[in-house]
């Protein structure tokens, strides 16, 4: 992970991109108000695609009023999920967005997995339920429903997830199980009607990425399915 022009430890040859560098010449000249932009332009104008230690220079000087001088690199520890535990092919989420008591239900996620954290489903241990794979692209249009900005930030909150349907085949559950969609009202077993938003998963969208997540709620994962 790198910043650019962060106070602190100093990278090696700081701040001496292309970007940088023409920014510095443009200021030594001096006679223009926005160097940044005089440079991003001729980039363009160029056919040259400024790559993101040009961009985080140029969205540095835009908001410090001068160019970066050096760079960190910093080491993070994150875990990512390599294997996931399947529940079933996702078919229909419904979520309410923020402020509101109609929900919006969306579908059409070609192939994609309801699948649960690796330890979701062992006792005593976290649970967290996760969509992956398939098509989880929302358009601009189902976005403004949401009252989401297309393009206005990175990662955006759709509302609270009250129902989720997916396909599946269960054959330990006798009569109960088998080949079948299977419905889950997060908050029907726990909470009232009105209540049932305040328990439900918050459900998120990552507009780069175009994956959904499901943050929060009170529920479990069981063999049974998932309760609460």
């Amino acid at each position: 992970m790198t910043a650019v022009g962060t106070p602190g430890r100093v990278a090696p040859n700081p701040g001496q991109g292309s970007f940088a560098r023409c920014v510095s010449e443009v200021s030594r000249r001096g006679g223009v108000d926005d160097p940044a932009a005089v440079c991003a332009a001729s980039k363009r104008r160029a056919g040259e695609v400024l790559n993101p230690a040009d961009l985080a220079a140029q969205a540095f000087e835009a908001f410090h009023g001068f160019p970066p001088k050096q760079e960190l690199v910093f080491e993070s520890m994150e875990h990512e999920h390599k294997y996931f535990a399947g529940i079933g092919e996702l078919i229909e989420l419904v979520i309410v967005p923020n402020g509101e008591t109609k929900g919006i239900l969306l579908h059409g996620f070609q192939g994609a997995q309801l699948s649960m954290n690796e330890r979701g489903i062992l006792e005593g241990e976290p649970a967290q339920l996760y969509i992956v794979g398939g098509d989880q692209s929302l358009d601009p249009k189902t976005l403004r429903q949401f009252g989401i900005d297309p393009g206005k930030h990175e990662q955006e909150i759709l509302g609270a997830c009250v129902n989720i349907t997916y396909f599946t085949r269960k054959t330990h559950l006798g009569r109960d199980g088998g080949i079948a969609d299977y419905g889950h009202k997060f908050g029907e077993e726990s909470a009232k009607r009105k209540m049932r938003i305040e328990v439900s998963p918050t459900a998120t969208y990552h507009t780069v990425n175009k994956i959904i997540g499901l943050w929060g709620g009170k529920y479990t994962i069981e063999p049974e399915g998932i309760r609460n």
